[in-house]
């Protein structure tokens, strides 16, 4: 114990010494030298004259109180003569202070550390090689041009002078040397080159120059930037412009950025392969059909991802240019694009097994999530990527599913008594299809962005606030489910097998699978002929006000005509149901695809109370003790003379009216007494204002809780923390929601329970280790499992009962009913061979032939007992 409060001592001691160190910062100093001629007439130049400033200074400083002198003096960086008149120079506030009362001071600028930005292309200036600006003539004239950057590589093509004029009689710069730059690296295209660094190593210390330049030469490639640029698909054997295992050929791609086509293997290994091989980048392009999707991905190396259009006009380069180049430079983040779209690897409609109902039935943001991950995984899952990160960016659906789920979530906390099907019906009739431009949503995996179809979104991008409060849903009742089954014509046991119970079909009227009260609709004619109809039913059920109307409002496709009755729907009550339906016509001509009706409130009355807001809020307090000086003096520390300002607060409000009270006791939370003079305390906006009118009150300033960003998706989903879906009330309840996945990293932060309720006591489930098996999933019982050797109490942990493996017949683990085929030969015997059997069930038409076809692998023969299948 004696050991840690001798650290902790010292520790606050060098805190506080490192604090007076950072009170000095670089100054940019603005000077009219007008103001002062008779300091510039007798120095002789600027230089003189500021060093004399900086002495005048010092000597200033000097004759403060022991206690408050300066203990460092001021340090001159640069001084400035051509476009400003001034300096730069490393100060404290008071010595700033002091040079803000010199004669012919203008202002104090503190220099800042600032990041580096990328511009867009000239055409976006508007800019035409050979026209107007970027004709000949112009780039023929002595215009001298000036680039602040990282640095320069001299060595590059792009540097090289010939064709260049003599350098301008008027240039009065220089080429200075450092490290591994000298004058003679300059010529009649660069002429002249400077480092800055001074600045830069009063925040962060001296460059290492065995890892950077104290010279104008680049180390971060931003000056320069531009490689040798390379198609995969020539710089190697076959598979190479896939990139994919030992493809690339080492002395066609070292030191270039290569081209690498998507297909075969993963993104993040192509990467791996040009890595391996030498190459010092890449740029990953999509096919047609990735389209233009771009996805953002950890790489092991420089890297970028081009949409198809881009991708073949950088092939078409590379194989035009026998010294093409390329760079890869980071623009900023950009915004304002287009938003939402459909990526292309979203699945997409019709269903095959139920054309009837459209699918998807939503669409919500999968691309590029910022989502959890175990720290004892890399981010690309490459063994020679040795990095470990708590976070990844991912996409798929297995990112897009999550949102929806956390939403379905939000909705049932909000609304406990909503089905599944009311909850899926308030997401779906408030989607919308619109991007952030008010155009229709585009599909990333079409050409040229089509507009997306329903097929892609389903009803539309989700809006959770809206489905909220969505007035109407259509709920679907376990009967509704059994009659759409039977529409579909499935056997009253193969219903048993999702309804758990025993089930018949009723024999007194003709079922539809359109009739199922869906959120949407899906027509499809059967024929060409004229007229041909198709009527549906739907039930609406009010969740909104409890009285309102409704009317319908139909967009009809073209050829088809859609009636509804009734034209509008009169309320009463919440929770009230009320029947309408919809007739398809077809007017002539193709089959066509009806996507859907959208109903709009006619009249909405209801009014709602707005939750109160809690009236009590943290302050930090700000006080001037010197005009408080009598009362602070009579009490022993700083901790008790806030405590009385707020006894003095408590008896203030005490004497309102009744019922405006503040019957809530103060708490003081902190006390502040170095840098400020005050507290933090928690107050209602009366006990705020009563205490601005105490002797010596500076400020009260509200405190914030501040969390860290790790992505946009609550904000672009339109949910604000407090608020509607997301607020305390709604976030307490004891949803419990379960969800199938491969694992779970327990200690990651996402999972940290702090401000969590108790569990609720409804919950039975457990929490317990994974049974220790050989294996992750099994597909049956006794077929594969008992092929594997497994006994009967190992295949029982799966099988949640006692299994007996057959004794009556030959069993191979490649006898499971899967479809595809794992060959493993045993021995090397010419006429070694394996037989395996499978199972097809036909699964679309009534009637059917297969034939099949066979691809053999060379040394391999295949042959097959049936060589078709009649159904």
């Amino acid at each position: 114990m004696f050991f840690r409060i001798c650290f902790l001592f010292l520790a606050f001691i060098a805190a506080k010494a490192s604090a007076a160190s950072m009170d000095k910062q670089t100054y940019i100093i603005h000077m009219d030298k007008t103001k002062m001629p008779a300091l510039y007439d007798s120095l002789g130049n600027s230089r003189q004259c500021y060093e004399s400033l900086i002495d005048s200074i010092s000597q200033l400083s000097s004759q403060e109180p022991e206690e408050e002198q300066e203990t460092t003096f001021p340090q001159l960086l640069y001084t400035y003569e051509t476009v400003t008149s001034g300096f730069a120079a490393m100060l404290s506030t008071k010595q700033v202070e002091a040079l803000s009362r010199v004669s012919g001071f203008l202002s104090a600028i503190p220099d800042e550390m600032l990041t580096l930005h990328t511009t867009h292309t000239p055409q976006f200036l508007g800019l035409q090689r050979g026209i107007g600006l970027w004709d000949a003539q112009n780039l023929a004239s002595d215009v001298i041009v000036g680039i602040l950057d990282t640095g320069i590589w001299p060595e590059h093509v792009s540097f090289q002078d010939s064709g260049m004029s003599a350098v301008p009689l008027k240039w009065k710069g220089t080429c200075e040397s450092g490290t591994k730059f000298s004058p003679s690296d300059c010529n009649k295209k660069l002429i002249g080159a400077r480092a800055f660094f001074k600045g830069y190593e009063v925040i962060a210390g001296r460059i290492n120059e065995t890892i950077d330049y104290r010279s104008p030469r680049d180390s971060q490639g931003k000056g320069t930037a531009q490689l040798p640029l390379v198609y995969a698909g020539t710089a190697g054997g076959e598979g190479a412009k896939y990139c994919i295992s030992g493809s690339l050929k080492k002395k066609l791609v070292i030191g270039k950025i290569v081209v690498c086509e998507r297909g075969i293997n993963g993104r993040a290994q192509k990467g791996e392969q040009v890595k391996l091989a030498g190459g010092a980048g890449m740029l990953l392009i999509n096919t047609e059909t990735g389209g233009e999707e771009l996805f953002a991905d950890a790489h092991v190396l420089p890297a970028t991802s081009l949409g198809a259009s881009a991708g073949t006009a950088v092939k078409q380069y590379t194989n035009s240019s026998i010294k093409a180049t390329a760079s890869i430079a980071f623009k900023g983040t950009v915004y304002g694009d287009p938003a939402p779209m459909v990526a292309a690897f979203s699945s997409r409609g019709p269903s095959l097994v139920g054309p009837g109902v459209i699918k998807p039935d939503v669409t919500a943001p999968g691309v590029n999530i910022l989502a959890a991950w175990p720290s004892m995984t890399s981010p690309t899952l490459l063994k020679s990527d040795k990095r470990s990160v708590l976070f990844n960016i991912i996409s798929g659906t297995s990112m897009s599913c999550p949102h929806v789920s956390g939403l379905a979530v939000l909705l049932k906390s909000v609304h406990k008594e909503w089905s599944p099907a009311a909850i899926k019906s308030a997401l779906m009739t408030t989607a919308y299809a619109t991007d952030n431009r008010k155009s229709p949503i585009a599909d990333v995996g079409s050409i040229s962005y089509a507009s997306a179809t329903p097929f892609a979104y389903g009803s539309g991008h989700v809006d959770p606030e809206s489905a909220s409060d969505p007035g109407l849903i259509y709920d679907i009742t376990i009967e509704d489910y059994v009659n759409y089954l039977c529409s579909l014509n499935y056997t009253s046991s193969q219903m048993a097998l999702v309804s758990r119970s025993a089930v018949t079909c009723p024999d007194h009227k003709a079922l539809q699978p359109g009739d199922l009260n869906y959120p949407s609709f899906a027509v499809n004619f059967e024929g060409n002929a004229q007229n041909n109809r198709v009527t549906y039913n739907r039930t609406l059920t009010n969740v909104g006000s409890p009285s309102s109307t409704y009317a319908v409002s139909v967009e009809e496709p073209n050829g088809v005509s859609v009636i509804v009755e009734p034209k509008s729907l009169s309320f009463e009550k919440l929770g009230q149901k009320l029947i309408y339906q919809v007739t398809f016509v077809n007017l002539g001509g193709k089959a066509t695809v009806i996507f859907g009706i959208s109903l709009f409130l006619l009249a909405f009355m209801a009014a709602r109370a707005s939750a109160p807001l809690m009236d009590k809020k943290t302050y930090v307090i700000q006080l001037d003790k010197t005009k408080m000086s009598a009362s602070y003096q009579s009490l022993p520390n700083s901790k008790q003379w806030y405590e009385s300002i707020i006894d003095s607060i408590t008896k203030f409000t005490s004497q309102e009216q009744e019922e405006d009270l503040d019957t809530a006791p103060i708490h003081l939370l902190y006390t502040y007494e170095t840098v400020i003079s005050g507290f933090a305390v928690k107050l209602s906006s009366k006990q705020a204002e009563a205490l601005r009118r105490v002797n010596g009150f500076l400020s009260a300033i509200p405190d914030e809780m501040l969390t860290l960003h790790t992505t946009n998706i609550p904000d672009f989903l339109g949910l604000r923390s407090g608020r509607g879906l997301r607020n305390a009330q709604n976030l307490a309840s004891d949803v419990i929601f379960g969800f199938l996945e491969t694992e779970i990293w327990p200690e990651l932060v996402n999972f940290q329970d702090s401000g969590m309720c108790a569990v609720p006591s409804k919950w039975k489930g457990t929490c317990k280790p994974t049974a220790q098996l050989p294996f992750a999933y099994a597909e049956t019982a006794g077929g594969e499992d008992a092929s594997l050797n497994y006994t009967s109490p190992q295949v029982a942990q799966v099988s949640r009962s006692i299994v007996n493996c057959p004794g009556n017949q030959v069993l191979q683990p490649d006898d499971l009913n899967y479809p595809s085929f794992s060959v493993n030969f045993k021995g090397k015997a010419k006429t070694n061979s394996l037989t395996y059997r499978r199972t097809l069930t036909n699964a679309t038409q009534l009637y059917d032939i297969y034939r099949v076809k066979v691809e053999e692998l060379n040394g391999v023969s295949v042959t097959l007992k049936h060589n078709s299948f009649e159904f």
